[in-house]
């Protein structure tokens, strides 16, 4: 088993617009390791929001990867289809949106919110999950 849990090499995001093919983040690599936390920080705008959901796949339909690769436990999922994501997204491959008070419904309980990901993403009984 490797040493890392998540690498992130030479990573280049793009988006389509009206004026053409903007990149927004050249040559991004980083990795992090097993049991290990790290933030992603930097200036407003530097590319780590867009970073982060490139990672995740949730890039809107205009953004793409277009250069470099992301290996989760190593296995590159750089272009890997979305039913495999959908298995890794909450499962082992989550993140914490920069704005929690516009990811977070306000008509739910904050507890239901975060147990919902558990319900769906693990086997746990109703109190493991509270």
């Amino acid at each position: 088993m490797s040493d890392q849990l998540l690498c992130v090499d030479s990573l280049r995001v793009q988006f389509e617009t009206q004026k053409g093919r903007v990149v927004c983040v050249e040559d991004v690599s980083f990795s992090i390791g097993h049991g290990k936390t790290v933030a992603l920080v930097g200036e407003s705008g530097c590319g780590k929001s867009v970073t982060a959901l490139s990672i995740m796949h949730l890039l809107s339909s205009n953004g793409s990867i277009c250069g470099g690769t992301v290996t989760f436990e190593g296995q590159d999922i750089t272009h890997a289809p979305e039913a495999q994501m959908e298995k890794l997204r909450g499962a082992k491959l989550s993140m914490v949106f920069q704005e929690p008070m516009t990811s977070l419904n306000p008509l739910m309980r904050v507890q239901d919110q975060i147990t919902e990901v558990l319900r769906l993403h693990t086997r746990n009984s109703k109190a493991e999950n509270r």
